[in-house]
């Protein structure tokens, strides 16, 4: 097996068009195939990288083993990625910094570990 890259990750969300929003205006994603499967899921890009936004099933509730743990964000340069760090924090968003020694840049991690 030859596998290129992760294609994307798939969400459940309380509310995915909210959720839509928030990567959009606050991370830049672009969101991509409008319309698509009667908008289910919403499908988001940025670069490479997409995810998939699904409505969370009535009753269904979010607990270990069902949550994603984090997201990790790759920048071009260390300049963008302390750009980055700095709006996060403008906007009072809470990340962690992450450098597993495995890339020439660092990650920024959104979620929980």
């Amino acid at each position: 097996m030859k596998l290129q890259q992760i294609d994307h990750v798939a969400l459940r969300c309380a509310s995915p068009e909210r959720t839509m929003n928030w990567y959009m205006s606050t991370l830049g994603f672009e969101h991509v195939f409008p319309g698509q499967w009667s908008g289910v899921p919403i499908f988001l890009r940025l670069g490479s990288t997409g995810i998939a936004l699904f409505p969370r099933a009535e009753g269904e509730q979010v607990g270990r083993g069902k949550a994603l743990s984090h997201l990790a964000f790759l920048a071009a340069t260390r300049a963008d990625f302390q750009s980055a760090q700095a709006e996060l924090q403008s906007k009072g968003i809470s990340f962690d910094f992450q450098d597993h020694g495995v890339h020439a840049n660092p990650r920024l991690s959104l979620g929980r570990d």
